[in-house]
């Protein structure tokens, strides 16, 4: 989908689906031609990673937020750590 539908999918002003993409959060565009397009599936991965939800896909994010965030991994502590 275009940056336009992209950012109406997930119900976002263009310049701030465009920062979420920016800082990581939000998956980058692909370029099929000379365009970029986003994949669906990939946003849909994006927000259901950010909501915390244990997700597994060919996409290679595996795990919750916490398994994946840096706060947790020098805590000895945390069950997240790795």
């Amino acid at each position: 989908m275009t940056r336009k539908t992209a950012a109406a999918y997930c119900d976002m002003a263009e310049a701030a689906f465009l920062r979420a993409v920016a800082i990581g959060d939000l998956p980058e565009p692909i370029l099929i031609g000379n365009k970029n397009y986003w994949y669906r599936v990939a946003i849909d991965t994006a927000v259901a990673v950010i909501a915390g939800d244990e997700v597994s896909t060919n996409h290679g994010i595996k795990g919750t937020w916490r398994e994946r965030s840096p706060l947790y991994k020098d805590d000895p502590d945390s069950k997240y750590r790795k």
